[in-house]
């Protein structure tokens, strides 16, 4: 016998893959590889066990042919040697999943090779190609998520709505091919739903939804809560934070149901309801950052998790007060450490007397300016009423003498009704602002003036308060530091903006001699 004779035949699992998006790739077709894969075993003389093939993404072996496969090889140990695929990235595109996989086959005595892709294991040099290509794939796949993702954001900042319609659109396709969305017969009970939710604030949202569902309108109450949030009916398009760009609306090129106004009225319910269940939360006495903390471990990736507090004893019976994240269970410091952090970040941000009565010169000059503006935007909100109360009128007088139809007027009486709620709300708060404007602003500047005093010394509700309207982005404490997450728009208010924008402040409008000798902006208010 011959020694090519006493060479033992090598015994192999074949293993084909295609994804969904691939399938019309050419040379990816599941009966592609297979050939290509027999055609290899009968050149090297390899005998074929089996053959299993999924249609699943290769990003986990979470696939159900290659349980299979599995549940195969640990039942039948020796009986293959071999687990052939036709390219490394048929076989996984996750690095660390791969190798890992790569070494639980091993361990039951089956080599994993490529067709296409050789690795001669018996060479240690030769593991470096291995990672490249188990690595290679993922890339690839990381690489086209990046511009999938760049194109989505792409997409939505020039306002379209991607995704499937909410409730009132349905998609559609423009003159040019892109995706759109346009009103679905459902439309009118959400213009309905905005107009009820702003004309009856006491009223129960499930209240108004059994009224919208009574006349057909087929919503659960988690989704008609959402309705009403959802920018989208106002013509806008939410574009979520991403990386340093913050979170931001876009103008839709979608049909708005809603006017913004009244979008922006039934939001105002939705906060009131807010600050009255804020109100119920039980705060613990030395612990003012909880719940404005952000986790640093989470943060690194990626995600903005807050933190919680706690008290604990030490078995002398001594009581200590921590912050710890309920999500990593890693990340967990001393208060005392973290407040004191706070308070001198606190003074750090507050502005000097000498900057206070600064403040204080431009509040007088701009008060008189603000009681003017208030008056003349009074006068426009009573023209803009008694044009809509008009209309209303001659809705219904067009619908009484039949030159409208039931559907036409009934879209322009809740067009109209919602958009005169509206606007008496704006008038009456133009009438009522009166001269609380200059208290307010002399109220903030006394309060950025004595910040670390006013938070050592206040109850707990009023820390929490008081961080939640400074830093409501949330802060980070790096065991020494304490800063905010994302820039502050009261801070950057107060400190001011740089000392060329101040000098060109200045030259435009000096509030007086003595400010303006001072080279302080008085539009760093932004009134």
């Amino acid at each position: 016998m011959n020694h090519t004779q006493k060479m033992k035949v090598r015994r192999a699992l074949l293993y084909t893959r295609v994804s969904t998006e691939e399938q019309a790739d050419r040379g990816y077709s599941l009966r592609d590889q297979e050939a290509r894969l027999r055609q290899y075993c009968r050149r090297e003389g390899i005998a074929v066990v089996g053959h299993y093939q999924d249609d699943h993404s290769a990003k986990t072996f979470e696939r159900p042919a290659w349980k299979k496969l599995m549940a195969f090889i640990k039942a039948n140990r020796g009986a293959a040697d071999l687990l052939l695929v036709i390219k490394w990235d048929r076989f996984s595109r996750d690095a660390t999943g791969a190798l890992g996989m790569i070494r639980q086959l091993e361990a039951r005595g089956v080599e994993v090779q490529a067709a296409e892709q050789p690795i001669d294991r018996s060479v240690p040099e030769q593991l470096a190609m291995l990672s490249l290509y188990v690595t290679l794939p993922q890339i690839e796949n990381e690489r086209r998520s990046l511009a999938t993702r760049a194109g989505m954001r792409r997409a939505l900042k020039e306002g379209r709505y991607m995704g499937k319609a909410p409730k009132g659109y349905r998609n559609a396709r423009d003159e040019r091919n892109r995706k759109i969305i346009i009103p679905s017969p459902d439309a009118p009970f959400v213009q309905e739903a905005f107009r009820l939710a702003a004309l009856h604030e006491e009223m129960p949202m499930e209240e108004l939804r059994r009224r919208l569902w009574k006349k057909g309108f087929r919503c659960s109450r988690n989704r008609f809560t959402q309705i009403l949030k959802n920018p989208v009916y106002a013509g806008k398009v939410l574009v979520p934070a991403y990386k340093d760009e913050p979170e931001a609306l876009a103008d839709g090129v979608h049909e708005a149901l809603i006017p913004w106004s009244l979008y922006e009225k039934v939001q105002s319910r939705f906060l009131a309801g807010s600050a009255r269940a804020a109100k119920k939360r039980r705060h613990v006495e030395g612990l003012p950052l909880r719940g404005h903390l952000v986790c640093a471990e989470c943060l690194e990736m990626g995600r903005a998790q807050r933190l919680t507090g706690s008290l604990s004893r030490s078995k002398t019976g001594r009581r200590y007060a921590y912050y710890h994240c309920h999500l990593c269970g890693e990340y967990r410091v001393r208060a005392d450490a973290a407040n004191e952090a706070a308070r001198r970040f606190l003074r750090s941000i507050q502005v000097g007397p000498e900057v206070a009565r600064l403040y204080q010169a431009v509040l007088d000059d701009l008060s008189g300016r603000h009681a003017q503006d208030r008056r003349r935007r009074a006068s426009t909100l009573r023209a803009e009423v008694e044009a809509l109360e008009e209309k209303l009128f001659r809705v219904d007088e067009m619908f009484v003498e039949g030159e409208l139809s039931a559907d036409s007027y009934q879209r322009l009486k809740t067009r109209y009704a919602g958009d005169l709620v509206t606007a008496r709300g704006q008038l009456q708060e133009a009438e009522e602002e009166g001269g609380a404007f200059k208290e307010h602003l002399l109220f903030a500047v006394d309060l950025f003036s004595r910040l670390a005093w006013l938070f050592q010394k206040s109850a707990v509700e009023v820390q929490h308060a008081l961080l939640g309207s400074i830093c409501p982005g949330g802060l980070v404490f790096d065991g020494e530091k304490v800063r905010t997450l994302r820039p502050s728009p009261v801070i950057g208010l107060f400190r001011g903006k740089s000392q060329k924008k101040r000098d060109a402040g200045r030259k435009i409008r000096p509030a007086s001699r003595e400010v303006a000798g001072a080279g302080f902006e008085p539009a760093t208010f932004g009134l």
